[in-house]
Order: structure tokens, then sequence, then C-alpha cells
């Protein structure tokens, strides 16, 4: 059969209803959590961008806590104002406003599915109780341990672990 009869009988064949491929579906049915899985997308790509700013505050919270010593408070607030340093907290207090914002949001959605819960469980982890992991398991108060030992099975639940 030559090239132009092979095209020629798919395409007859490909005609006939009982041998057409179903079309796929254009759209897939969005996730109940989907606007959680979105705002938590966000809340990592703004806390990715809190943290090296953070760190740099606190540096510049050294300088200025030496400037103070060296120098007394008002130099030291002189010093301050006049490098620009108190830009960077004004920065970090907007974005933690932010960061704020997207988790309350989050937990009013109120999550039903394991990546939605899962999400949630990551976001509060890494932004309002971080601080539960601040200390080794074995350091922990008996109810703080309880509640890092519940989050972090309530992140690892879902597929892959990741949120």
């Amino acid at each position: 059969m030559t090239a132009p009869s092979r095209r020629a009988a798919l395409t007859a064949l490909a005609g006939f209803p009982a041998l057409a491929i179903p079309a796929v579906a254009a759209t897939v049915a969005p996730s109940p959590d989907a606007e959680i899985l979105a705002l938590r997308a966000e809340f990592v790509r703004l806390h990715d961008l809190y943290l090296p700013l953070n760190e740099a505050a606190w540096e510049e919270a050294e300088a200025f806590r030496d400037k103070v010593e060296e120098a007394g408070w008002e130099a030291a607030r002189a010093w301050s104002k006049a490098t620009g340093r108190n830009g960077r907290n004004d920065e970090l207090d907007q974005m933690g406003v932010k960061l704020s914002r997207l988790v309350e949001r989050m937990l009013d959605l109120r999550p039903t599915t394991p990546a939605g819960i899962a999400a949630v469980a990551a976001t509060l982890r890494e932004d309002n109780l971080a601080h539960y992991w601040n200390k080794p398991a074995r350091n922990r108060d008996y109810d703080v341990e309880l509640v890092t030992r519940f989050i972090d099975g309530l992140i690892g639940a879902t597929v892959g672990g990741a949120a």
C-alpha cells in the first residue's frame, strides 16, 4: 500500500464513531482546596524572600546595638537613619502582615483534602508555630512535643509528604 493509500485508509477509519478515540477533557476538575494550594505557593514565595531579609535585619540589629554602646542611643538612631537600615524593618513588617493574612485565609477556607490539610499544617509549622521546633524533640515540653509530632504527621500523610 502506498503512503497516500495508507493515509486515506487511516482517515476513513478515524471517521467511524466506534473507532474514534474519546477526547481527553480539556480541563481537570479543580481541587476543592485549589485556593489553599495557591495561597501556600504564595506563602512559600514570600517566605523565601522574607528569610534572608530577616537574617540581615538581625545582623543590622547587632550593629545597631554596637553603635549604641559605642556612641549612645541618639547617635545610633542617626546612624541607622542615615544608612537606611530602618527601611528593611518596614519591609519586613509589611511582608509579615502579608504572610499572616495568607495563613489566616488558608485557615478560613478550612481544607478538606489531604493536600490542603498538609499545606495548612506546613504553613503553620513554618510561620506561626515555628518556635515549637526550636529545640530537639527530646528537649521539648510534652505538650509541644505532641503538637509537633501531630503536625509533622499531617504533613507526612500526603503523597510524598510534600506540601
